[in-house]
């Protein structure tokens, strides 16, 4: 499965959730009320936003290994990603007016960047990985995470 395809159901699934209606109504308090409540927002970013983050950042990550993203601001891009569905929920409750979930998943996962490659040859993955950490013992895994290059 390439990282597109999950985070289109990544992005499925999240759609899936606000169109329940209990989780819709405590989304729109939540959104309305956030200043008198900040507790309870801290509360569902923790559990449900940033858990959910977490999971697009991981595909990210993959789809910047296997090549098929170019290094790019995982955390913004995640970011983006889980707040697309919650604009739509709003949107939809503001002006009644809906979009197919399944339209918006298409053009978000359509407009994740790509990596210039020549027809059927696969992109190498990236190779600016800069491994700034100690040694580690032999066969220990370091988890590495890409950074796009400084500026400079």
């Amino acid at each position: 499965m390439t990282a597109r395809e999950v985070i289109g159901l990544l992005l499925t699934r999240w759609a899936a959730v606000l169109h329940e209606p209990a989780a819709r109504q405590l989304a729109i308090l939540l959104i309305r009320e956030a200043p008198l409540f900040p507790a309870s927002v801290a509360l569902y970013q923790e559990e449900l936003l940033y858990k959910g983050r977490l999971s697009f950042e991981r595909a990210l990550r993959h789809g910047i290994e296997r090549g098929e993203f170019p290094l790019l601001d995982v955390a913004a891009t995640a970011r983006g990603l889980l707040g697309a569905p919650l604009e739509r929920l709003l949107w939809e409750e503001t002006f009644g007016e809906s979009q197919d979930a399944g339209e918006l998943i298409a053009m978000l996962v359509r407009g994740l960047p790509r990596l210039a490659t020549t027809p059927g040859v696969p992109h190498p993955p990236p190779t600016d990985i800069r491994d700034t950490g100690p040694p580690l013992p032999s066969g220990t895994l370091r988890i590495t995470t890409l950074r796009p290059p400084e500026p400079g």
